[in-house]
Parts: C-alpha cells; structure tokens; sequence
C-alpha cells in the first residue's frame, strides 16, 4: 500500500512541478524542480522531442530511498533503480506522463517515453 501511495504522491508531485518554472510547492511534504528540454528538429521548423527531468527534495527523496532500498544499504544499486523508475513510468502513464500539447486548441498525439531513469545525486531523487 505504501508503494502505490507514493507513487500517487509521486505522479502529483510530477504534475504540480510542470505547471512551475522554478521550485513549485506540491504537497506538504514534497518540493520538487521541473525542467523540460524541447529539442527541435534539424532545420529548427518542428518540435523533434520533449524531455523531462524531476529533481526532488531531501525529505521525499529519503522516502523513496528506504521504501526501495531491499538490501538497506542507504544506496540504492540499479536494480532498485530500475524499480524506482519502472514504479513511476507505470504511474505516470495513466496521466499521459503530465504532458499536454495543443495546437490551435487541438491536442497532439504524443508518443509515450519508452522508460524512465531514476538516479540519485546530492542525496536527491532525480527522474528523467
């Protein structure tokens, strides 16, 4: 149960931070930092790709960290990883991964990432 309560925390979390430029406030408990790369097509005329990244707060991040850490090392090895980025690849789905495009008020089709990465740096969850 705690697994999918923090992905559901996860997915909001992923969502209030693609609304903000900067640090956004997402849940008492949970701070994160969007970035969104656009990456343009050869000749500049069109969009190629939109890439993501999630920087999320200690507090939450140590959350993740002791819900996947199996071996309790304090680390998480990439099998964990995986896990961590497989859990909110599957959450994130069932919200078309928080991305939202229209072109003159009509939605466009996007292709779905095929995975996620997790990592962490500095003692912060980082998804990609």
């Amino acid at each position: 149960m705690h697994l999918k309560r923090h992905a559901i925390m996860l997915a909001s979390a992923l969502a209030a931070s693609f609304a903000a430029t900067g640090p956004a406030y997402v849940h008492p408990h949970v701070f994160a930092e969007a970035r969104l790369d656009v990456i343009l097509s050869p000749d500049h005329q069109s969009v190629k790709a939109l890439r993501h990244l999630w920087r999320f707060d200690d507090l939450f991040s140590s959350t993740v960290m002791m819900e996947f850490d199996k071996n309790s090392d304090l680390k998480l090895d990439d099998k964990e990883l995986k896990e961590v980025a497989d859990t909110v690849h599957a959450s994130l789905a069932e919200f078309n991964y928080f991305q939202l495009v229209t072109v003159d008020g009509k939605d466009v089709a996007m292709t779905p990432p095929p995975h996620l990465m997790a990592n962490f740096d500095n003692d912060q969850l980082i998804i990609l």
